[in-house]
């Protein structure tokens, strides 16, 4: 079981919270005892193509059996055994990646047995070492190749849906001077007062609004910068503000990289595109959640 306290509880800004959640910080175990992590798809129902990673912290073995049998086995996509020491052959907590549960029974009780990606046996200590099981049944086999491998996770990239996260494309930016060229010298871009004639204020203003992360403006050498005219679209032009403020930055090229890549929270779609199509709320949630 996990538990934590009232100092640990983390308190979102307004507008970010979910009225049924709270979050917390930290959190510890109440035993010192095995636990699973549960890795599941979450498929959005008006674009199958497109989903997102659900990974649940399980306390104990029945749990997971519990919540294993209303799950299609479909949707899981990894589980993993976190073993304390007095189960670990190093001495301290280590995981084992699970690739099939099974549930076995005997008439002194039941008791899962787990099989790692070796193919090795393990079970979780909680029975005595000469029951022999008198019934055992199959709940779950992973399917080969059904977690991403470790090459796309160290890249941040999902190796189903082939998109980089926000982290991997602020860094993208950060290493290639061509692609940040490449960016600010498309079509859709704009000099400062270019952008300061289109929405009908003067440049200094517009200048105030750069600082203040108002607007989005990308930096260049030679103190040039160049503004998206998207930005200055109703849809997203109040929302920019908020924006910047849940990702707790003002720098251009964070927040355009933020907006102009696909996030498994939206279901695979830019941020920019799900505030074209009105689903600020959930693009303020995974702004918050990019922050860190």
């Amino acid at each position: 079981m996990f538990v934590s306290r009232p100092h640990y509880e983390r308190a979102l800004p307004a507008g970010l919270e979910h009225p049924a959640a709270r979050q917390w910080r930290i959190v510890e175990l109440a035993l010192n005892a095995p636990w699973f992590l549960l890795s599941l798809e979450v498929v959005d129902d008006e674009e199958p193509a497109l989903g997102v990673l659900q990974t649940l912290c399980i306390a104990s073995d029945q749990d997971l059996l519990s919540l294993l049998s209303g799950v299609d086995p479909a949707r899981v996509r990894g589980v993993v055994c976190m073993l304390p020491a007095w189960l670990s052959s190093t001495g301290q907590w280590c995981s084992r990646d699970v690739r099939e549960v099974w549930q076995c029974a005997s008439d002194t009780g039941r008791w899962i047995l787990l099989v790692d990606k070796a193919g090795q046996h393990f079970d979780l200590g909680m029975r005595s070492e000469n029951t022999v099981p008198a019934t055992r049944e199959l709940v779950l086999r992973l399917r080969s190749g059904a977690t991403p491998s470790s090459a796309c996770l160290a890249a941040g990239i999902s190796s189903s849906r082939g998109y980089a996260s926000s982290i991997s494309t602020k860094a993208l930016f950060n290493a290639s001077s061509e692609a940040r060229d490449e960016r600010a010298g498309a079509t859709d871009m704009l000099s400062i007062p270019e952008a300061a004639r289109l929405v009908a204020v003067r440049v200094a203003t517009l200048r105030s609004w750069i600082r203040d992360g108002r607007v989005i403006a990308l930096e260049l050498p030679h103190k040039a910068s160049r503004l998206p005219r998207w930005q200055f679209e109703p849809a997203m032009w109040d929302a920019i503000p908020d924006i910047a403020k849940a990702l707790g930055t003002t720098h251009g090229w964070d927040i355009l990289g933020f907006l102009e890549t696909p996030c498994g929270m939206l279901d695979g779609v830019t941020p920019r595109e799900a505030m074209e199509r009105g689903r600020l709320q959930r693009v303020l949630d995974a702004a918050w959640a990019a922050s860190f």
